[in-house]
This record gives C-alpha cells, sequence and structure tokens, in this order.
C-alpha cells in the first residue's frame, strides 16, 4: 500500500489502516484477550488532510457489548 496520494497527501488508506491498528491493541489492551480480533465495522471521518506521516492516534471509550468491543480512534498531527 503506498502512503501517499497522487497529490502527495497521506492516503484514506493508509489513515484507516493506522487507525485500525491502534484501536486493536487498545482493545486487546483494555480486554484482556489475546485473541484474535478482527474489524467488523468502521466510520472514518476526515476533518482535514494528513500531508505528513508525523502523526498520533489516541484510543478512548472502550466499551464491551456481548462479544463485541467498540472504541473511537483519532489521529492527530
Amino acid at each position: 500500500m503506498k502512503e501517499t496520494n497522487d497529490y502527495n497527501m497521506m492516503s484514506g488508506a493508509f489513515i484507516f489502516d493506522a487507525l485500525d491498528r491502534a484501536a486493536l491493541d487498545y482493545i486487546r489492551k483494555e480486554s484482556g484477550l489475546d485473541a484474535v480480533i478482527v474489524t467488523q465495522y468502521a466510520n472514518v471521518e476526515f476533518q482535514r488532510q494528513l500531508c505528513d506521516a508525523t502523526f498520533r492516534v489516541e484510543c478512548s471509550n472502550f466499551q464491551q457489548v456481548f462479544k463485541s468491543f467498540h472504541c473511537q480512534a483519532t489521529m492527530r498531527d
């Protein structure tokens, strides 16, 4: 996967991948599970373009509903 798109901005796929990986790590830590966890649903809202690979991802609002886990991942540059 390319990190940047044709306009030299970070691609949406790259952004989603970074958010998804951070969320899965956060859920594993919060739930105490050492199992395979996969993403069933994601809603990504782009506030503005990301032009640099220098960013941090913050996860919060962990919830467990039966066998489903939910959290919010926010990318900040």
